[in-house]
């Protein structure tokens, strides 16, 4: 409870760099059929599943968009283990 309000702030602030991230022109429900095939296959699997940028939102040398073709779900212990790196065939 302590570290709600830190947590909170950390949400918001990637809520709103995602949002920055994202041009006029993204397919709005081709994310979010990304974000629900995430959703089907941890019903399915029982394995938790996250949407992955490929390229990342803030990376080092290269900074993706989210829009459809930059997402991917992938298991959330995968996701965890990268972080905000870009790792080749995940």
């Amino acid at each position: 409870k302590k570290h709600l309000p830190k947590m909170v702030a950390l949400k918001r602030a990637r809520d709103l760099y995602r949002l920055r991230a994202t041009p006029k022109w993204a397919d709005k429900k081709l994310i979010q059929a990304k974000y629900e095939e995430a959703a089907r296959l941890t019903r399915e699997t029982g394995i938790l599943h996250h949407v992955d940028h490929i390229e990342p939102l803030r990376g080092k040398d290269v900074c993706g968009l989210h829009v459809h073709q930059n997402l991917k779900p992938v298991p959330a212990l995968d996701n965890l283990r990268k972080s905000n790196n870009r790792v080749e065939g995940l």
